[in-house]
């Protein structure tokens, strides 16, 4: 629990990489291949924007195909904030794009 309560407070990410290998189910599991490929999104103003890029980077190292995008100005949440922001809009739509292409790559 305690290590959940540390990343809800967006650490660095050294601070996580260490839970990681100390082996907290609570950061991020141990074999994460035979996840599927994945779109990743965080942004400039989120808390917790480093674990998340450390995510990216252990689904890669996994094997995982992965696409992480850096929204640099946006801020955590930024997909509830459609209707007040066009930015915010653009962000949704750039990765409602990466789903459709690929949900037609599978698809065949």
């Amino acid at each position: 629990m305690r290590g959940k309560a540390h990343l809800c407070c967006g650490r660095a990410s050294a601070s996580v990489e260490q839970s990681a290998r100390m082996g907290n189910p609570g950061v991020l599991p141990h074999d994460l291949s035979g996840l599927p490929p994945t779109y990743l999104v965080t942004g400039g103003f989120d808390p917790l924007r480093d674990e998340g890029e450390l995510f990216a980077r252990r689904l890669a190292q996994t094997g995982v195909g992965v696409t992480l995008r850096r929204e640099p100005d946006l801020i955590h949440g930024f997909a509830n904030m459609l209707g007040i922001s066009v930015r915010c809009r653009e962000a949704v739509a750039q990765a409602a794009g990466a789903l459709r292409v690929g949900l037609e790559i599978t698809t065949g």
